[in-house]
């Protein structure tokens, strides 16, 4: 498997010597991790893809686009954890897509 980078959310380093009009307000730095003495933006993390996933980029675009359709669905469904428990019940797709259907239908 191959492992890949990805850098954590980036924070604006905080200039300490800054400060706002008119005001005392005394900003501090960005703490330095103990681990690695890098700042939190600049710590990788770590995670490995399933092989059969890197095989092919085209099925891991229409994942996320598939992914992205379901959000939308799921945005109308109050309560999508009690949904998901019943889907996560049959086995047969059909029936988990008219369980989803019928949520849908209800709160529209």
């Amino acid at each position: 498997m191959s492992d890949f980078n990805f850098l954590k959310e980036q924070k604006k380093p905080v200039n300490s010597n800054t400060k706002a009009p008119n005001q005392n307000i005394q900003l501090t730095e960005t703490p330095k991790s103990i681990e690695t003495g890098l700042h939190p933006s600049q710590e990788t993390v770590n995670f490995s893809l399933p092989q059969d996933l890197l095989a092919n980029k085209e099925e891991i675009a229409d994942l996320f686009r598939l992914l992205k359709q379901m959000q939308i669905l799921l945005a109308k469904v109050p309560d999508v954890k009690k949904t998901l428990e019943e889907m996560e019940k049959t086995e047969d797709p059909s029936n988990k897509l008219f369980i989803l259907a019928e949520e849908l239908r209800d709160n529209t």
